[in-house]
């Protein structure tokens, strides 16, 4: 009996973390929008825009951040218009990255944190499985005696 009880719990405990993994449990809500282009899910090595556009009541921003996982972007920054500014990578490489913006409100003590979105760049064969080179393959199985 007891060990059907910690095996329980172990699957609860499992349950929550996965969940909080995956969104389940977080909310974020957010003061605006951020998006990227051309898309979320982007051919590794790509040229990639990414824009904020703040929606937060009673403030007109006087300046726009970006960050990349918890560090903020000094570069490559321009300002669209009062709400919104585009970041831009020439050759994303990474494969997976955490982006948020944020806004300094006038009156405002700190930041305002504006939205987030995690980034993925896939492989550079995106969509389908190819060959730099017109290369033979070769498999050798070895069968354990």
């Amino acid at each position: 009996m007891n060990q059907v009880t910690i095996q329980w719990d172990a699957v609860i405990a499992l349950y929550i973390l996965f969940s909080w993994c995956h969104g389940g449990i977080t909310n974020i809500n957010c003061s605006g929008h951020i998006w990227v282009e051309p898309a979320t899910i982007f051919k590794m090595g790509m040229n990639i825009s990414i824009y904020c556009q703040a929606a937060i009541k009673n403030c007109q921003p006087r300046k726009l951040h970006f960050y990349k996982n918890g560090i903020k972007e000094r570069f490559q920054i321009t300002r669209i218009n009062k709400t919104t500014a585009r970041l831009w990578y020439k050759n994303f490489l990474e494969p997976h990255a955490s982006m948020y913006c944020t806004a300094e409100c006038p009156k405002h003590f700190q930041e305002t944190l504006i939205c987030g979105k995690d980034i993925s760049s896939g492989c550079k064969c995106w969509g389908t499985f190819e060959m730099q080179t017109k290369a033979s393959l070769t498999i050798n199985w070895s069968l354990p005696h």
